[in-house]
């Protein structure tokens, strides 16, 4: 294996980036701050494309070995903040080439020759870089809001296919939110009203920071109208700031049976 002062990069890795919504990255969207939990990946089905004839070629009989490595490497190098994305790294940051074994549990031989098969010119699906260190120090500003990012992504992401939570969300949503908010006037204010139910019952935020929104909306007696904007101001002061509820509300995406009582009823049946 190679030195410890070069880290193993994904090439075009920006192919597998997620955006700070979880979609599709493209050109001038934002990255999404901590680890990618899925990765987004091209079906080519039973077509051979170009890359997988060469890889059939380069590895011989070792190609299902290799390509299983590569997936796993995927991981590894998804596995990480935004900042050190796509470099096979150890879970502390550390670009470590001869721990690739270790990582992954596969045999040395066989990492060795994935590695020399995907770094291959004619193939080139990974490459070495130059990685003196991690990169060098954010602001205490930028790696505390990293942080929380980092942090709201996972608790999102530990309940967000968690069918208790939207229900509780969904109760959460008519018996609390509805009696102080009002019966929502569009589909908007709805995904908003269940968002916010789902981010209080998921623990993204505490429950009793609802509460107290709610509270100083009925207290305001603010108009119907700007109800909204004066509750989403209120949980943000709650949650860290307006970056961090804008992060937390873009990240979920509704099921669509809470959007459509039908078939939500449907589900339950």
């Amino acid at each position: 294996m190679d030195e410890p002062t070069r880290v193993l990069r994904i090439v075009d890795g920006n192919r597998y980036e997620v955006n700070d919504k979880g979609g599709i990255w493209r050109p001038g969207d934002g990255r999404r701050a901590g680890p990618i939990p899925y990765l987004r990946m091209k079906v080519h089905g039973h077509a051979w494309g170009a890359g997988w004839r060469q890889l059939l070629a380069i590895a011989g009989d070792d190609a299902p070995s290799v390509f299983g490595v590569f997936i796993k490497l995927l991981e590894l190098a998804a596995d990480q903040p935004k900042e050190l994305r796509w470099d096979i790294r150890d879970h502390r940051g550390i670009a470590e080439s001869r721990k690739i074994p270790e990582i992954t549990g596969f045999p040395t031989a066989a990492v060795e020759k994935a590695i020399q098969v995907l770094t291959d010119k004619r193939l080139r699906w990974l490459e070495w870089a130059e990685a003196p260190g991690i990169p060098g120090p954010c602001s205490e500003q930028e790696q505390e809001q990293n942080k929380k990012n980092i942090s709201i992504d996972r608790s999102i992401d530990r309940s967000i296919a968690n069918v208790d939570v939207w229900e509780r969300a969904f109760d959460t949503a008519v018996r609390v939110i509805k009696p102080v908010m009002g019966s929502p006037a569009n589909k908007t204010d709805r995904i908003l009203a269940l968002k916010v139910a789902f981010l209080s019952e998921s623990g993204v935020m505490p429950q009793s920071a609802l509460a107290e929104a709610l509270a100083a909306v009925r207290e305001a007696k603010t108009p119907l109208r700007n109800r909204w904007a004066y509750l989403c101001a209120v949980l943000a002061d709650r949650l860290g700031g307006k970056r961090e509820l804008a992060t937390a509300l873009n990240r979920l995406k509704l099921p669509d049976e809470y959007l459509d009582p039908a078939r939500r009823q449907q589900r339950k049946d």
